[in-house]
């Protein structure tokens, strides 16, 4: 079976390699070959693209290559740490903001009234400020499986705006990596990631360690066919792809990328 390899060289900012990098997992002969060997990133020359930038590099391509229908058989990037791994205060690492635009929302906006007045309606509290989030290759990902329930399902499904409630200092790693049901803590309704239409019900249901700085994240998602879900559940019936629960006040999801977070509200909690 043929190996892709990519090799990056040149005197190039780390933004520019990522896009480099990226276009190359959607190069046809990428998603034909059965095996990929991301070659070693070796700092031979001057020339070469630093150690430091590698390390994180690996995180980018983890995120990248778990979402594309290949076999991964090799992944030798060599220094790689994992994401939630400490920084060194005098390296330039690449933390993921350059893949995601994150535009404040002014009061008098269209957009900013109508996130407060969803939030207002089961909430009353302060909010700080909102924010839109743009991160293309999650925008992208979210509306390759919008086609695909389009298809599968002739069109009938919809797409909710629900609420997820979480920690400040989580948010960051949402917006870059989208959310990660592994990390689900509170799974009444089934293992996966949890969302509601009601912004009081995440915030009161959300973990209880997320303290006082919070934020409402309002989150497309995408529901098709669901069933009541419970603790036991890890996956939804065959042909299902969402549990609820509490009378629709709760949507879970098992699969990455069927919710897209859209908006994020940062407020304090009651």
């Amino acid at each position: 079976t043929a190996r892709n390899t990519f090799r990056v060289s040149g005197d190039r900012s780390l933004v520019q390699t990522m896009t480099e990098l990226l276009a190359f997992s959607r190069r046809k002969e990428f998603h034909e070959s059965r095996v990929v060997n991301v070659c070693k990133l070796e700092k031979v020359t001057d020339e070469a693209l630093s150690i430091k930038y590698a390390r994180d590099l690996g995180n980018c391509w983890k995120s990248i290559l778990i979402h594309f229908p290949v076999e991964i058989m090799a992944l030798s990037l060599w220094g790689y740490r994992d994401s939630s791994s400490s920084l060194d205060d005098n390296d330039d690492y690449f933390t993921g903001n350059s893949r995601v635009d994150i535009t404040d929302l002014p009061k008098s906006s269209v957009e900013y009234k109508d996130v407060v007045r969803r939030i207002n309606s089961t909430l009353m509290v302060a909010i700080k400020k909102v924010v839109k989030v743009d991160n293309r290759l999650l925008k992208d990902y979210y509306n390759q499986n919008k086609e695909k329930y389009r298809i599968s399902l002739n069109g009938i499904f919809q797409e909710m705006q629900l609420f997820h409630a979480t920690a400040e200092r989580n948010v960051e790693s949402i917006v870059t990596y989208n959310f990660d049901k592994n990390r689900t803590v509170r799974s009444k309704f089934g293992r996966g990631v949890s969302f509601s239409p009601s912004a009081e019900y995440a915030n009161r249901y959300c973990n209880r360690n997320v303290g006082y700085n919070r934020a409402l994240i309002l989150t497309k998602v995408l529901v098709g066919k669901s069933h009541a879900g419970s603790y036991s559940t890890h996956q939804p019936m065959d042909g299902y792809d969402t549990t609820t629960g509490n009378q629709g006040k709760v949507y879970v999801k098992y699969k990455d990328n069927e919710f897209y977070p859209e908006y994020v509200a940062y407020y304090n909690s009651c």
